[in-house]
C-alpha cells in the first residue's frame, strides 16, 4: 500500500484512503504505516482521525507510526518537522502535544474520539 500511495494521482488518493480505512477498520491489528503514503493536503482530516486510533500509537516501538504520520503531515504542510518533534540521527520523534497545539490552530479536529472507530474482536 505504501508504494501505491506514491503512484496514485492526487485526485484518487482520498477515495483509496476511504477504502483502506473501511477495510482496515475490521482488522484486529491495523497496519497504520499504510496511511503514511496516503497523506496529502486533501486527506489531512482523515489522517488526523487515524492518529486518534489507539491501535496506531504503539506499532513499531513506542509511538513510531504516530511520529511517521506527524512527520509526513509536516512535509505536506510545508513546515519543518522539528516544529513539533526532533530527529535523533535519521529517526524522527514527534511531540504529540506540540503537534496537537499546532493542529488545533490549523483548524484540524484533534479533540475527542475518532469519528470512525476500529472494531476489536470478531
Amino acid at each position: 500500500m505504501e508504494v501505491l500511495g506514491g503512484r496514485l494521482a492526487e485526485k484518487d488518493v482520498p477515495q483509496v484512503l476511504d477504502h483502506a480505512i473501511d477495510v482496515l477498520l475490521s482488522e484486529p491489528e491495523i497496519p497504520c504505516a499504510t496511511f503514511v503514503s496516503l497523506t496529502n493536503s486533501t486527506t489531512l482530516p482523515k489522517i488526523i482521525e487515524v492518529l486518534k486510533w489507539p491501535t496506531c500509537q504503539h506499532q513499531l516501538g513506542f509511538t513510531r507510526i504516530e511520529s511517521q504520520l506527524i512527520e509526513k503531515i509536516a512535509q505536506v504542510k510545508g513546515i519543518k518537522p522539528e516544529t513539533f518533534g526532533m530527529y535523533e540521527g535519521k529517526v524522527y520523534f514527534a511531540d504529540r502535544w506540540k503537534f496537537a497545539d499546532w493542529a488545533e490552530k490549523e483548524g484540524l479536529n484533534v479533540k475527542g474520539a475518532p469519528s470512525r472507530r476500529p472494531t476489536f474482536g470478531p
